[in-house]
C-alpha cells in the first residue's frame, strides 16, 4: 500500500466547485537525499526524525470535483518541529504555489473533461 493512503489531512476546504485537501504523509527517503551532508549533519536530523523531535514529510494537496482528483500537488523533504503548524503557516511560502498548481491542473481538466463528455455522449445523440 502506497505511503499517499496514510495522508493526513489538516485542511479541507471549498475553492469555486472543487473539494480542496491539504495534509501530508511520511518523507521514505533519508535526509542525506534531500540536505547536503557537508552543511547539516542529516544522521542527527535521522535520530531527531525517528525519535519525534523532527516531523519529515511530503505535503500533499488535492483537488476533487465530486470525489475524483483532478488536480494535485506534492513537496517533499519537508523538515520541520510540527508538520500540522508547518502546512498551516504555509510551508515556508511553498503551499501557495503547490495550492496553484493543483487549482490549474484541476481547471484545466474539468474544461477537458467537459469536451470530451460532449463529444462523446452529445455527438451519439444527434
Amino acid at each position: 500500500m502506497s505511503l499517499m493512503n496514510y495522508t493526513t489531512w489538516v485542511k479541507e476546504y471549498k475553492d469555486g466547485n472543487f473539494d480542496v485537501k491539504v495534509g501530508y504523509f511520511p518523507e521514505d527517503c533519508h535526509p542525506r537525499d534531500c540536505f547536503d551532508d557537508t552543511c547539516y549533519d542529516t544522521d542527527e536530523m535521522a535520530r531527531k526524525i525517528d525519535t519525534g523531535y523532527l516531523d519529515w514529510f511530503v505535503a500533499r494537496v488535492q483537488y476533487l470535483y465530486d470525489g475524483i482528483e483532478m488536480g494535485s500537488a506534492y513537496l517533499g523533504g519537508n523538515l520541520y518541529d510540527d508538520a500540522e503548524k508547518a502546512i498551516e503557516e504555509g510551508l515556508s511560502g511553498y503551499l501557495e504555489d503547490m495550492l496553484d498548481e493543483a487549482r490549474d491542473e484541476a481547471q484545466a481538466r474539468a474544461l477537458e473533461m467537459v469536451e470530451r463528455l460532449k463529444k462523446d455522449f452529445l455527438e451519439e445523440v444527434a
